[in-house]
């Protein structure tokens, strides 16, 4: 529910999500509150808004693309992983495990430390994350990479296309140069 007198949250567009120009009613990160929810997708959308106008770029891994994935597990009817699977996954012949929950402080370090999980990372509610938290092999990532620019499904239309995007650009991305993967 949009709290009474809150302007900014009407102007916010998916675009805005997706580059990371969203404005959040926090001034840093809420890990604690955020990861402590049962339900990240709400928790995100608690968290979007305040008095900053929308288009000045922060770079934030969650909440944003979370709501992205509230959006997408809703517009389908099905969970983020398993549309990935159909979608994705399966064409291109990647196995995901299955989503892993973590449900304590300790578990989320212990995943962030851990070089052997697999599957993708999600709340309580089953809502996957969106800027962090999927497990592939090298060899994974390479198909996917394989498939950059291409249309995976669709008939006579675009369902799903991958692009390979490289944010060396300090503005966009603090941490030095990664790739990312980007579904549209």
């Amino acid at each position: 529910t949009v709290k009474r007198g809150e302007k900014t949250i009407q102007t916010i567009t998916l675009k805005n999500l997706l580059t990371m120009t969203a404005p959040y009613k926090f001034r840093s990160a809420p890990y604690t509150r955020f990861f402590s929810s049962e339900d990240w997708v709400m928790a995100a959308l608690d968290l979007l808004g305040g008095r900053k106008p929308a288009g000045e770029f922060r770079y934030m891994e969650m909440i944003g693309p979370d709501i992205l994935s509230g959006i997408l597990a809703n517009a389908t009817g099905q969970q983020v992983l398993d549309f990935a699977r159909e979608a994705l996954f399966e064409p291109l012949h990647i196995a995901v495990a299955s989503n892993i929950v973590l449900y304590t402080p300790q578990e989320h370090v212990a995943f962030i430390k851990k070089n052997s999980a697999s599957g993708w990372v999600a709340d309580e509610k089953g809502h996957n994350t969106a800027g962090w938290g999927l497990t592939l092999t090298a060899v994974d990532m390479a198909k996917i990479g394989q498939h950059g620019g291409t249309q995976l499904l669709g008939e006579g239309k675009t369902i799903l296309r991958i692009s390979v995007v490289d944010w060396a650009d300090e503005r966009l991305c603090r941490h030095g140069k990664q790739w990312e993967y980007h579904l549209c």
